[in-house]
């Protein structure tokens, strides 16, 4: 894992942990998964097909990183993903920003991440009075963001404008890093 990441997400990192998409990023102390059986995964499995091939509240601790941006089936996804994190447990997501080039150079990639995406996997969005409510009907899961990162492109890294920049230009933010936790 990178040192950056390993200091930011370091208290999150613990038990057992998964990290899915791997390609060829296998991640020392996680069990990885891919579709892909040449890039040697511990698991094979396609993350488009859920259920994941793990038990209900395996895991601490889920990565996913440059991934959800691939899926066509994202909420499915989600759904076992919860199945599968433990309460309390935390996945781990990076994504390309919505309002950057790259994240939909790639012909593959089906969606784009902002800095609100991940807030809508919390159930209390949903609930009451809130404009969403009624919106998920049906969807089972409930995550709560316990930290967000926007990584912005290097250029604008100590920018003192960035706020206004991000919201009014592209290219600004590069990725979203989000840690959610399981409800």
């Amino acid at each position: 894992m990178k040192a950056e990441w390993a200091a930011i997400y370091g208290k999150y990192l613990q038990g057992e942990k998964l990290n899915i998409g791997c390609a060829n990023n296998h991640e020392p102390g996680f069990i990885n998964l891919d579709a892909n059986p040449d890039t040697k995964p511990d698991v094979v499995h396609d993350l488009e097909c859920p259920p994941l091939p793990f038990r209900d509240a395996q895991f601490d601790c889920v990565l996913g990183s440059h991934i959800f941006e691939h899926v066509s089936g994202f909420i499915p996804l989600m759904e076992d993903l919860h199945r599968i994190i433990k309460p309390g447990g935390f996945l781990i997501a990076v994504t390309p920003y919505g309002s950057c080039d790259g994240a939909w150079d790639n012909p593959h990639h089906v969606r784009g991440f902002g800095e609100n995406t991940w807030y809508y996997f919390d159930q209390d969005l949903y609930r009451g009075d809130n404009a969403g409510n009624g919106a998920t009907e049906g969807y089972k899961g409930n995550f709560k963001v316990e930290q967000l990162i926007l990584v912005p492109l290097p250029e604008f890294a100590n920018d003192p404008e960035i706020e206004f920049k991000k919201r009014h230009w592209r290219n600004v933010i590069q990725e979203v890093h989000a840690v959610l936790r399981r409800a």
